[in-house]
């Protein structure tokens, strides 16, 4: 579990179950691969590249995504209040930015996986 603040409030991130793990591999992981390996970024994916890949995912994506991840998120303090679109009128970022955390509390290994390739590449490049 990982407490995140954001819109005011802090939300308790949960990993979802693996089944659920998977969908969201199969929904964003080959495009956030891509979108990582075009942009040219070494190292650490930040929390800019991943909310701008979400922001360009078409709505219905978005939103199987979201609804995979959230499902155990809460607000801290409030265990029985699902977290809902709603809830951030206003503050679609901060909803983004929610999205994100979960993607990488949930996606850890994805994220382990392309540093180990980035830094394969490296070494396997002839030296100067």
């Amino acid at each position: 579990m990982k407490q995140v603040l954001l819109a005011g409030k802090t939300f308790n991130v949960h990993q979802t179950d693996a089944q659920s793990q998977l969908e969201v591999y199969t929904l964003i992981g080959a495009g956030l691969a891509y979108t990582v390996n075009k942009s040219g970024v070494k190292g650490e994916i930040n929390e800019s590249m991943l909310v701008g890949y979400l922001m360009s995912m078409d709505l219905p994506r978005l939103t199987k995504v979201a609804n995979l991840l959230l499902t155990k998120v809460r607000v801290h303090g409030e265990d029985n209040t699902m977290i809902d679109i709603k809830m951030f009128e206003g503050q679609i970022m901060s909803y983004y930015q929610l999205i994100a955390e979960a993607v990488r509390l949930n996606l850890t290994d994805f994220f382990t996986y392309i540093l180990s390739v980035e830094k394969s590449a490296e070494s396997q490049q002839p030296s100067a």
